[in-house]
């Protein structure tokens, strides 16, 4: 199959090389995305540009295995590159990644420390717990997509600084452009279903719609809840409260926010047992409640393994944080 594979990104460069012309570098490309997860792509490069956008190849490459033409393949990756040209331009046209530039714009994120351990030797992290904090820095932030670069070593050396002021000022613009956010978990599955239940009732009449929504709701809260607490009776249910950034996305940072999880315990008064339920937030319960550690754990590696994609786990660890320490824990 790795050999399949290869003719295909060959066969597609080469006649995208046939209709680009001499003015046009294209070359193919392995991605290392988070948890060492690696994705094929092609890069279209013009002459004299900056930057250009990853074209992925892993759905092109299945539409070929089952029967798409080349041709067509590469019809509708010129149109993709086409219709990112402008974003494109504006960026190989502004793009400055000078220290004075972006220095209000680095924000660090969490990922896990050994599944990146091949990402980790090319990029500045400091270890936590059994996570990594990384470093990005923002390029575009609107209402349905976030863009980032990752800080490398290189970049490092050309700043002339050191990791320890990178997250410095990570520390001070993740939090002020990625607010936190603590939730109950029924709220944000509410949320979820504000946003789908139309696409899921919307050939029901409108008169029934409000009955139906309930009744949906309280089923999609139970199966969520007993997946997480392991079907426990309703009263004996933990409350799971939800950490996360105001986005939704890469919120897992949120975790190590100066004061954060300090004040929050301090409100109500408990310790908390921290489930990293993926890259985006993670979960808190108090551990006061009638659930062990190790079972915790166990359903975290349950539904890590069976829910979570593969490039957005962030770990199968429990965490315990203790109010008289102010500390984090295995």
């Amino acid at each position: 199959m790795e050999d399949t594979i290869v003719q295909f990104i060959d066969a597609v460069i080469n006649k995208l090389r046939c209709y680009m012309g001499e003015e046009y570098e294209i070359t193919k490309d392995s991605v290392i995305k988070n948890n060492g997860t690696k994705l094929e792509s092609i890069l279209i490069l013009k002459k004299g540009e900056k930057v250009t956008p990853s074209i992925y190849i892993k759905e092109f490459y299945e539409e070929f295995c089952h029967g798409r033409s080349v041709d067509s393949i590469v019809e509708e990756i010129l149109c993709c590159y086409e219709n990112c040209k402008r974003e494109k331009e504006l960026l190989n046209n502004t793009l400055d990644i000078s220290f004075e530039a972006v220095k209000n714009r680095i924000i660090y994120r969490l990922v896990n420390y050994e599944k990146n351990k091949e990402l980790l030797e090319q990029i500045p992290h400091f270890k936590f717990l059994d996570l990594a904090i990384v470093f990005h820095c923002l390029i575009r932030k609107d209402t349905n997509e976030i863009g980032t670069i990752q800080v490398t070593n290189d970049w490092l050396n050309e700043w002339k600084i050191d990791k320890k002021e990178l997250l410095k000022l990570a520390s001070i613009n993740t939090p002020r452009i990625f607010p936190a956010r603590i939730c109950t978990m029924e709220e944000v599955i509410e949320e979820i279903i504000k946003q789908d239940i139309q696409r899921v009732l919307d050939h029901y009449t409108m008169e029934s719609m409000p009955v139906l929504e309930e009744e949906y709701k309280e089923k999609v809260i139970e199966s969520v809840m007993n997946s997480l607490t392991g079907g426990l009776k309703k009263s004996d249910s933990p409350p799971i409260y939800v950490l996360t950034n105001t986005c939704g996305r890469n919120g897992a940072g949120t975790l190590i926010y100066e004061d954060v999880i300090r004040d929050f315990a301090e409100t109500y008064q408990s310790d908390f047992y921290i489930l990293p339920s993926s890259i985006h937030e993670v979960l808190l319960i108090p551990n006061d409640v009638k659930l062990e550690k190790e079972v915790l754990k166990a359903m975290v590696s349950d539904i890590n393994g069976t829910q979570v994609p593969k490039e957005e786990v962030l770990s199968n660890q429990v965490y315990l944080y203790s109010r008289e320490t102010n500390a984090f824990s295995i």
